[in-house]
């Protein structure tokens, strides 16, 4: 059987209605090269019969359901089943940002595999922007150490080669809500491609499991592990001085929801000029 352009990972647990909104984005696309896994860990709330309805007489459509142990062993799982050439983990809630995203994409991948300045893609990491609360995230045209220090490579906007998961294995499960972060840095400090596209690629619905007040105290413990495993002394050091210096506490406030709406547009709009986002 030939092997699909992409592979597109859903992983769920009694996400309800946020699993059908994935699977009917990606039943939209224009670009129809894919297959769609759909990992699911023992849901009780019908999802999954609901999408088996749906996506009745689709070969593209993979749906397992086994148990796992949390979100990053489900993803290694998928991974694992996937045939694809480019792997882009899909979660429930979160959709394309319009139906060309993968038809977009794969031309972007093709045009940068010709020419004299040929780029093996497969060991590539392929990154757009994204949109979050009605609002444009522009991600920096190319990525520094710096930058992977402060925050990480938003998820829902990449594109893995499957060359990176066969390089380095899958994601580290000992780490329960930054495990993506790890994995983006391993790529970068191994010298992995990391390739900008010029368009919003999701709609990121934002507020999942990771992002809630009371993770916080391990959100912050695993980014400790992170930064020891991949940041010498002396750019934790200097970084941390960096990011001091470019007035962090002010930039949360300006962009916070607190903030009236003019002030994050403005904001917004000078943060994505300099992330070369125009």
């Amino acid at each position: 059987m030939d092997r699909p352009f992409f592979s597109i990972i859903t992983v769920s647990f009694n996400a309800d209605d946020g699993l059908r909104r994935a699977v009917e984005a990606l039943m939209a696309q224009t670009c129809g090269d894919y297959e769609h896994i759909i990992k699911d860990g023992g849901s009780s709330d019908g999802s999954v019969d609901a999408i088996r309805a749906l996506a009745a007489g689709d070969p593209r459509v993979n749906v397992t359901v086994s148990p796992d142990k949390g979100i990053y062993d489900a993803m290694n799982q998928a991974v694992a089943l996937a045939r694809g050439e480019y792997i882009y983990f899909l979660n429930c809630g979160d959709t394309f940002a319009d139906e060309r995203v993968l038809e977009d994409v794969k031309r972007f991948v093709l045009e940068a595999k010709e020419g004299e300045n040929a780029v093996n893609c497969r060991d590539s990491v392929i990154y757009g922007d994204f949109m979050l609360r009605g609002e444009v995230i522009c991600q920096p045209a190319q990525l520094s150490k710096f930058y992977l220090y402060r925050r990480p490579l938003n998820h829902q906007s990449a594109f893995f080669g499957r060359g990176i998961f066969e390089k380095f294995g899958g994601f580290d499960t000992s780490l329960s809500i930054r495990a993506d972060h790890e994995l983006t840095l391993r790529a970068y400090c191994e010298n992995c491609g990391f390739l900008k596209i010029y368009r919003v690629v999701a709609i990121y619905e934002g507020g999942g499991f990771s992002e809630r007040p009371e993770k916080k105290a391990s959100r912050d413990a695993e980014l400790k592990i992170i930064r020891g495993r991949f940041f010498t002394d002396a750019e934790r050091k200097r970084f941390a001085l960096m990011e001091k210096c470019s007035f962090v506490s002010l930039r949360k406030r300006l962009r916070s929801q607190k903030s009236p709406e003019w002030v994050r547009k403005i904001y917004r709009k000078i943060a994505n000029w300099f992330s070369g986002g125009g």
